[in-house]
């Protein structure tokens, strides 16, 4: 997505905060993105709680214990 995009998605929620009675195409645009807007809010929260289980250990060489485990089966 580029940052067009984002102005136009921006300008058309304003536009709904501020009581303007948007066409079928512009509430049919923000209701498709809405969805789009809750998978990144999930991936995002999935991606710390991954990094929180795991963290980073940026002094070792070593790859974790679970590729072996992968790779075996």
């Amino acid at each position: 997505m580029d940052s067009k995009y984002f102005v136009e998605q921006m300008l058309l929620v304003k536009q709904d905060e501020a009581g303007v009675i948007l066409t079928d195409e512009q509430n049919d645009f923000l209701f498709v993105d809405a969805s789009r807007m809750e998978e990144i809010k999930e991936l995002s929260a999935n991606i710390c709680m991954m990094a929180r289980i795991q963290p980073a250990n940026i002094d070792s060489n070593a790859e974790p214990s679970y590729y072996s485990a992968f790779l075996s089966e």
